[in-house]
């Protein structure tokens, strides 16, 4: 196995650990609230006491909601930082291993900083309008990373964004097929599938951009590597 195919594994295993760890999360504090309803259901018999106060019972539900919410706040926090800590222990292993070149730490600090700011950047987007602006989030996010492998490699890798343009098209129309095929309201497998299959495909071409012998076709680009 070559260099290069180490690092394309390591980074594409990276994201998908990535993702699911977020989907994971995600699908679980989905569940939550399903087993709340559940519990309440099992007090249904308590409205008919002479002892019921609805009082009480708001205050017990609103409670219990309050208590939640927390754990859905959480959620943002695991997407915008699990990619970016994936992608910064990827690349220290494959640093390490030698299959990448060294740089210094303040290049590699810099280089990474384009990545933590992705996420943020496509979940900000989404925020407004996920259906109008998923795609250009992602060209977005794309132009981040080839921005990291630049300061990185001090090389310009070429077509890096439109690969990951023409993947996110394909993947977004994988996920509109999945979800019409499942009942109303059920589409957290396609939306999982989807997040799994970009995180895994952004980093796999993170990881084969950084590569000396990367397919990318590159030019020497104008960011400085001194200090």
């Amino acid at each position: 196995m070559t260099p290069s195919t180490k690092v394309l594994a390591i980074f594409c295993l990276a994201g998908l650990l990535s993702s699911l760890t977020y989907t994971s999360y995600s699908a679980w504090v989905s569940s939550l609230p399903k087993a709340d309803a559940e519990s309440h259901q099992m007090g249904l018999d308590d409205l008919r006491s002479p002892n019921y106060d609805p009082a009480k019972a708001y205050e017990r539900w609103y409670a219990e909601n309050v208590h939640l919410t927390k754990y859905y706040d959480r959620k943002w926090p695991i997407f915008c930082f699990t990619f970016p800590v994936a992608m910064s222990l990827a690349l220290l292993i494959a640093v390490g291993a030698g299959w990448l070149q060294r740089v210094s730490a303040p290049v590699m600090f810099c280089a990474l900083i384009p990545v933590y700011v992705a996420p943020g950047l496509v979940l900000a987007l989404c925020a407004v309008s996920w259906f109008i602006l998923l795609i250009p989030s992602l060209a977005l996010a794309g132009y981040l990373l080839r921005l990291s492998v630049e300061i990185y490699t001090s090389h310009r890798p070429r077509r890096f964004v439109l690969t990951l343009l023409i993947t996110s098209v394909c993947c977004s129309a994988l996920y509109l097929v999945i979800a019409a095929m499942l009942p109303l309201g059920r589409n957290t497998f396609a939306s999982a599938m989807f997040i799994i299959a970009m995180e895994m495909i952004a980093a796999g071409l993170y990881g084969k951009a950084l590569t000396p012998s990367s397919g990318f076709v590159a030019r020497p680009a104008t960011v400085s590597r001194e200090g």
